[in-house]
């Protein structure tokens, strides 16, 4: 097992009004007035916090949401995390690793640098 891995479970769900309802680790929000259209959910990770925030349609709804497992494998499972049956409608699912942008800076500079070195030594 990884040491710097983390887990946090989402379970996605609606209220009997149709309104979707999402948890992540111990954390719950309600999108009020949500309707039964599909909406983009997103956990995005700090990791100098070792927190995720989850954005709802590009809002932020919850901050700083602690992982339920620290030092746990990677998975994913789908489903309302009981044994209940139940139906959801998912039209993407994706996972992306997205650098920091003081990672693209210093990366931008590294390609900057080599350029200006490869010009010097093109004129001389």
């Amino acid at each position: 097992i990884d040491e710097s891995s983390n887990r946090w479970l989402v379970f996605l769900g609606a209220q009997s009004d149709g309104d979707p309802m999402v948890r992540v680790s111990y954390s719950y929000y309600t999108l009020e007035n949500g309707g039964s259209g599909y909406h983009t959910y997103d956990l995005l990770y700090d990791p100098t916090a070792g927190t995720a925030d989850l954005f709802i349609d590009g809002t932020e709804r919850l901050s700083d949401i602690w992982p339920i497992i620290q030092y746990a494998p990677a998975e994913v499972y789908f489903g309302n995390g009981t044994a209940a049956v139940g139906g959801a409608n998912w039209n993407s699912v994706s996972f992306a690793i997205v650098p920091e942008p003081s990672t693209w800076g210093i990366a931008l500079g590294g390609v900057a640098l080599l350029a200006g070195i490869w010009s010097r030594r093109k004129r001389a």
